[in-house]
């Protein structure tokens, strides 16, 4: 079987020809191709109807996998067999832990990268080289709120019948990752309210400490009016931070809001797109060690337990 150096697509929805595609284009970084059953691929890209058909033809050197994430763990299992590096776009997986720590995941000897984009943007390289502020902060808010209109494509996986709590995951991944990473604590949050879409859908949470400590943590996110990505950090010491947008990737100017003492600033920075970055650092890292995040699994049951029992306590809400 011959080996071809490029990107395997697999997947081909909005998110991967606005987003994905036009960052590796920038890059310069071949496209071997496109497999999925989306009649309306562009001639120019070569397409697959899934990846047995890949198999029998050549072995892709990167494939990176934009599909509804409850079909995730089963292309994942099979592109190993054909590749040796996998970016799987966010969620990596809905299941259970238990089935993500399954020796058929956690032991391969194959990287597979999570697509946490946000990671890369400004402001959360910011806040990794200042931790100060979320260390000395006594509140924590979140608020992750996109327009309504962005849930109405009938076409996406967010609007499947069987998957009616998928913005639970499809946003609630970014905040917990955001958690897990800077060590914030959430095992005493409860729901504070929960609002569904006419069809069963989840559309909004919120969340909050229960109790008045140290630490307190307010989470909002959802589909709503307006549209609102930030992240508040209320120090102790009368310093506070606004971040936004916060859970973001393109190319934008992104703020910093400071008040100190009852003063105010503002101050504005460039934010590159940060599918660009994390595709290329995939792509072109030449490590000896191999990255599984199904191997850093303190990390993974973490965010999968957070969404599971979430998911959970919205059935029990809804029905």
């Amino acid at each position: 079987m011959e080996y071809q150096t490029g990107i395997l697509i697999v997947g081909y929805g909005l998110h991967v020809k606005n987003k994905i595609l036009p960052a590796i284009r920038d890059l310069g970084f071949p496209i071997l191709g496109v497999v999925s059953s989306n009649k309306n691929i562009p001639y120019s890209l070569r397409s697959f109807k899934d990846l047995n058909e890949v198999k029998a033809l050549f072995k892709p050197s990167h494939i990176f996998i934009a599909t509804n994430p409850v079909k995730h763990l089963s292309i994942i299992y099979e592109a190993t067999k054909i590749s040796k590096k996998i970016l799987v776009e966010k969620p990596i997986a809905i299941q259970k832990p238990s089935v993500l720590n399954s020796e058929n995941f956690k032991n391969l000897r194959v990287e597979i990268k999570e697509g946490m984009m946000y990671r890369y943007n400004f402001l959360n390289k910011y806040l990794e080289k200042r931790n100060n502020i979320v260390k000395d902060s006594k509140k924590v808010e979140i608020k992750f709120i996109l327009p309504v209109d962005s849930f109405n494509n009938k076409k996406s996986f967010r609007n499947l019948d069987n998957f009616r709590d998928s913005m639970i995951y499809d946003m609630g991944c970014y905040i917990y990752d955001f958690i897990w990473n800077f060590k914030l604590s959430n095992k005493d949050l409860i729901i504070n309210d929960i609002l569904n879409f006419k069809n069963g859908h989840a559309k909004f949470i919120s969340l909050k400490s229960k109790k008045n400590n140290e630490n307190l943590l307010s989470i909002e996110f959802g589909y709503g009016k307006n549209y609102c990505n930030e992240i508040n950090f209320i120090s102790r010491y009368n310093v506070n931070y606004n971040l936004k947008p916060f859970f973001y990737g393109r190319e934008t100017k992104v703020e910093i809001n400071l008040s100190k003492n009852d003063k105010k600033f503002i101050k504005f920075y460039e934010n590159k797109n940060s599918f660009v970055k994390m595709i290329a650092e995939w792509y072109l890292n030449k490590r000896t060690h191999i990255q599984n995040e199904f191997s850093n699994f303190d990390r993974i049951s973490f965010i999968q337990n957070s969404l599971n029992k979430l998911s959970e306590k919205w059935r029990s809400h809804v029905y």
